[in-house]
């Protein structure tokens, strides 16, 4: 399902190790497992930041990551492991609101930063419980609360364009933005950006990850995606940067900011809460 949601010809690994056996093991013990979490507010918020490329000691914002708390004991799971069941079990509305709701009693004084980006599902944004919901959230929030952008993968926006962009114009008249996720994997006419024009698109780590010196192919066709996007003055993130030298082959791109282990990998909110 995570594949599906991502681009045609997509695929994608989870590797089967101890955190396998002790999962949930079919969709009823999922749905019983989910509704739980849901119902107890099992939800665990990690922060990573985006820095600027001409100093990654700027960070921009922080994207924030969702884990659930299954047991009683605290063992945590990561959005791949549960999400395509939410998916199946019509449980993603709910389960993005209560994100949201924990997003938004964050106090962005105390998180030292103005700016969060969120990973909503485009099935939430069909729900009318969940739209009547987050139209109220969005015009009222607590005045600590931070600016958010909602993330959104490129193949999800090209196939549901009316939808997101009727969200956006809400979300902007509110202060808020979007972001467009593993952007150049669709494959896709770029002619969507003109109008859609997100705050900025995330080049998917599938073309960072193969960008191991100045000859590299893949490096190029990074570089024709960065100059896309800005020629309709969209910023451009590069995930998934793991090296000084995929740093450093970035920054050569005019690349705008970039995430990955080089900059600091995902840690537990509390982190960031409590200062640096």
């Amino acid at each position: 399902r995570l594949a599906q949601q991502t681009a045609p010809n997509s695929w994608h690994v989870i590797a089967m190790t101890d955190q396998a056996d002790k999962m949930p093991a079919g969709q009823q013990q999922w749905k019983a497992a989910l509704e739980t979490v849901l119902r107890e507010r099992r939800i665990s918020l990690a922060a990573q930041p985006i820095a600027q490329t001409a100093d990654k000691s700027s960070i921009l914002h922080l994207e924030i990551f969702s884990r659930i708390i299954l047991e009683e004991e605290g063992r945590m799971f990561s959005a791949d492991r549960f999400l395509p069941y939410a998916e199946r079990l019509g449980l993603t509305p709910l389960l993005d609101r209560v994100v949201m709701e924990e997003v938004m009693k964050l106090d962005r004084k105390e998180l030292n930063c103005d700016h969060v980006a969120v990973n909503i599902s485009p099935t939430s944004l069909c729900d009318p419980s969940f739209m009547e919901w987050i139209r109220k959230a969005l015009k009222k929030p607590s005045q600590s609360a931070p600016r958010v952008t909602f993330e959104f993968s490129e193949f999800a926006a090209i196939h549901n364009l009316s939808l997101i962009k009727d969200f956006q114009t809400f979300a902007h008249d509110c202060g808020h933005t979007i972001s467009l996720d593993h952007f150049g994997q669709a494959f896709s006419n770029f002619a969507y950006l003109r109008s859609l024009h997100p705050e900025d698109v995330k080049i998917d780590r599938a073309y960072t990850g193969e960008i191991k010196d100045i000859e590299s192919d893949t490096r190029f066709y990074a570089a024709s995606l960065c100059n896309i996007a800005h020629s309709v003055d969209v910023a451009v993130i590069a995930v998934g940067v793991e090296t000084e030298l995929q740093y450093e082959l970035l920054r050569d791109l005019n690349i705008d900011a970039v995430q990955g282990f080089f900059i600091e990998p995902p840690k537990p909110i509390a982190f960031y809460l409590k200062g640096r």
